[in-house]
């Protein structure tokens, strides 16, 4: 399941990065002011959506602990859940520090 929400993440952001792409793109070749202004501004806003929808799926995945998934949401707990393999999640915390 982590490889899959990483994959549909990675396809929305790779879509933003296109969307925004293509408004650049609009931007120096369209010929006139109002062209080249409507091009930037539907497709950077399509491109910010689509990156953040993309960061939104991969953000409220649950995190992985070292005993399985603790179904703890990494919102708050990104850089401990996510980033460092998933030692860092609010149970295993308190059963550590407790004891």
């Amino acid at each position: 399941m982590t490889m899959l929400v990483e994959i549909v993440s990675g396809l929305f952001i790779l879509l933003g990065v296109i969307a925004l792409i293509t408004g650049s793109l609009g931007l120096v070749k369209l010929p006139d002011l109002f062209s080249r202004t409507h091009a930037v501004g539907m497709m950077d806003t399509a491109g910010v959506g689509f990156i953040i929808l993309g960061l939104i799926v991969y953000g409220l995945y649950p995190c992985q602990c070292e005993a399985g998934t603790c179904g703890h949401l990494p919102v708050f707990y990104q850089p401990d859940c996510n980033a460092c393999g998933g030692t860092g999640c609010p149970s295993q915390r308190r059963q550590t520090t407790a004891g």
